[in-house]
């Protein structure tokens, strides 16, 4: 469509027969363009040209996600997260199968990618909504048992390995969603003092999550921690 100056709504129904990995290098090709589009107007020193770079350079972060998004397919991720027993009381010796799924997922959409330095950003975004999905799924997951969260830490790291091999790293992400795992190994109090430094870096609904599971150690309601929970985010 780019090509033939056709931006019709034909045009651009057509990218639907795409396979993923052609849909993902368009989407890819057209932030690019954003992007040159963007450096070119910024040789201008003119003000009122800002805020229309902002705007591309807005639009371009945007195509990224986007084009991530229908890569990954967190949807599935998410279902394939929930059909875990993490209720079990066997200690696992190794990861579920989801994500070996993610993974392949992942290197078959970017197959077809020669050069990964050149999208090295766009990797970095596809690497951190993989691991977003992840923590959005375990925080939707409140029956758990110690031998489940052991197996959402084990996931986590074999999905890193499995990633970083060819490069798709974003390691503060995957820590967050790391320290968020191990949080509920902690003691009640403890869970609300890590929430405390850590208001900033999850949501509410993720420290909800985390203090639904209440420990035998606990002398007071889930009402009255949910409260605190509730000051740290007003």
């Amino acid at each position: 469509a780019r090509q033939n100056q056709d931006c019709s709504p034909e045009a651009i129904y057509s990218l639907a027969k795409l396979k993923p990995h052609e849909i993902l290098l368009a989407r890819w090709h057209a932030a690019d363009s954003l992007a040159v589009l963007a450096d070119f107007l910024s040789s201008f020193q003119i003000s009122v040209l800002q805020s229309r770079i902002t705007t591309l350079r807005y639009l371009q972060r945007q195509c990224d996600k986007i084009s991530c998004l229908r890569t990954i397919g967190p949807l599935n991720i998410l279902s394939n997260i929930f059909n875990v027993d993490w209720c079990s009381d066997v200690m696992p010796s190794r990861a579920n199968m989801y994500v070996d799924e993610i993974a392949g997922r992942i290197l078959e959409a970017l197959g077809d990618v020669k050069n990964m330095n050149a999208v090295k950003d766009k990797l970095y975004t596809l690497t951190s909504i993989v691991y977003l999905t992840c923590l959005e799924g375990f925080a939707f997951i409140d029956k758990c048992s110690i031998q489940g969260r052991s197996s959402m830490s084990l996931d986590l790291g074999h999905l890193r390995e499995q990633l970083a091999v060819h490069n798709l790293v974003a390691d503060e992400v995957y820590n967050k969603v790391d320290l968020y795992v191990k949080a509920f190994f902690y003691p009640i109090a403890d869970r609300i003092q890590f929430l405390a430094s850590n208001s900033e870096t999850y949501k509410r609904k993720h420290a909800m999550s985390l203090i639904k599971v209440m420990g035998e150690d606990s002398s007071m309601r889930r009402d009255d921690w949910e409260r605190k929970v509730d000051e740290l985010y007003t």
